[in-house]
């Protein structure tokens, strides 16, 4: 999975890269959405402080963690190129449909 200080963006340690998020966004809005959504609510009843929603940042945290270790066990070889490819294009989707397409096949929502 993508990670910072590591040459392949699909190594599954340290903090994912922007191209592995990217590249899982569709499957992290399905399977974390709620811990998300309680995350979100908790910074709307605390006026927007972070710090008071500590617990429910670290669920997010490890429902995205849970998820790319799981993706990148299913699928290892086309979540890597795909994240090579966005980290190459600059995260633009619109410049790795087929390893998208691949890597979705693979790993359907």
């Amino acid at each position: 999975m993508g990670v910072a200080k590591s040459e392949d963006p699909s190594a599954t340690s340290s903090t994912p890269t922007s191209a592995l998020l990217m590249a899982a966004s569709k499957h992290v809005a399905v399977r974390c959405s709620k811990v998300n959504a309680a995350y979100i609510e908790c910074k709307d009843r605390n006026n927007g402080n972070p710090s008071a929603c500590v617990k429910e940042g670290e669920a997010v945290t490890e429902c995205v963690v849970d998820l790319l270790k799981d993706l990148n066990g299913k699928c290892p070889e086309e979540l890597k190129t795909y994240c090579e490819c966005m980290d190459y294009y600059s995260n633009r989707f619109s410049k790795c449909r087929k390893e998208q397409a691949a890597f979705e096949e693979c790993a359907p929502l």
